[in-house]
């Protein structure tokens, strides 16, 4: 008999403990808030002057507003148009559906896995307005998963009238959010246009300010020579807008090298009035293997591109098309 008992008792206990452990955890989760975040969106874009996108590889890029223009990481101009992009997004994000409770747990995982966190800043404020971490598409590439910080739930976001997914908008590639602008000159802010042809030194020239009007010079000899004064304006504006294609990012040295070791194409220089000088020079870009034509021909080089070299650091491809038009000969500039 005291052995049913104290079993009975044992017994009693256990429900008594297994009753209270369910009416605390049950008391817990009413008690805690879930949070559910989702002012994604930044109304007024006009105030942001920094955005801060670092992703789980270690990629960081820092957009900084200066004045009228922005600074990519401190060093580099910014690629306006991706810029006007991400901003749109910033602004227009907006939530199409909070994550249902059967993809809560692998939406997290895989934010936290891989995910770009983005740090908005405003009005020079230290601290970021907005931070939020985002992740991959849906299924139905109609919208990416994001989550604000200091949030329990993430959302599926989309612009409303956009079809399609966000999360190639926040890219972390330095090559990709740099500038592709080489020259960019307004026609009375040249000092002076240098064109040497490597291959064809009679075909170099120079175009120069002085009291307020260009004149022709030979290169390097500069000797003063007769011009077509509507020529050489219609060249100088070209500099207005000249960008190269992409930026050469996966290269070594030797690569590097053996491109400077060539004969050169053409070199352009501009002198701004300022006294700070840029410039690019091309040389031809060999295809990895001969391209044996329909003719009966061969192709050693690229005919719709080049290498280019910007103040003799910096590789990148450009394009015939855009410089056939500034490889003039001085021939061209004559009455």
């Amino acid at each position: 008999m005291p052995i049913k008992k104290n079993k009975s008792l044992s017994i009693g206990a256990l429900v008594l403990v297994v009753l209270f452990i369910v009416l605390y955890v049950q008391f817990s989760n009413r008690s805690r808030s879930i949070k559910m975040l989702d002012d994604f969106a930044v109304e007024d874009t006009a105030s942001i002057d920094q955005i801060f996108l670092s992703d789980k590889a270690g990629n960081n890029i820092l957009l900084q507003r200066k004045e009228n223009s922005w600074l990519l990481n401190e060093k580099y101009a910014v690629n306006k148009e991706p810029l006007r992009i991400l901003l749109e997004t910033i602004k227009d994000l907006s939530v199409k559906t909070p994550v249902s409770k059967n993809k809560y747990e692998t939406i997290i995982k895989q934010l936290a896995g891989k995910s770009v966190k983005v740090e908005v800043y405003q009005n020079n404020r230290s601290t970021p307005t907005k931070v939020y971490y985002v992740g991959h598409a849906n299924q139905e590439s109609s919208g990416s998963y994001m989550l604000l910080e200091g949030s329990d739930v993430p959302f599926l976001m989309h612009i409303e009238g956009f079809r399609g997914y966000l999360t190639p908008r926040y890219f972390t590639s330095e090559a990709q959010w740099r500038s592709t602008e080489i020259f960019k000159y307004d026609l009375y802010d040249i000092e002076e246009i240098i064109v040497e042809h490597h291959q064809n030194p009679e075909a170099s020239f120079v175009i120069a300010m002085k009291e307020e009007q260009y004149s022709l010079y030979s290169y390097p000899g500069r000797k003063i020579l007769p011009f077509d004064t509507a020529k050489v304006l219609l060249y100088a504006a070209m500099y207005k807008k000249v960008h190269y294609e992409f930026f050469e990012h996966d290269y070594d040295q030797q690569l590097f090298d053996s491109i400077r070791q060539e004969k050169p194409q053409i070199s352009y220089r501009v002198l701004s009035k300022d006294g700070i000088q840029r410039g690019i020079t091309t040389h031809l870009k060999k295809h990895e293997q001969p391209v044996v034509l329909a003719t009966g021909g061969t192709e050693y080089y690229d005919i719709d591109r080049m290498y280019g070299i910007i103040d003799n650091k910096t590789l990148v491809q450009v394009q015939f098309f855009v410089f056939d038009a500034l490889s003039r000969s001085r021939n061209y500039f004559l009455p």
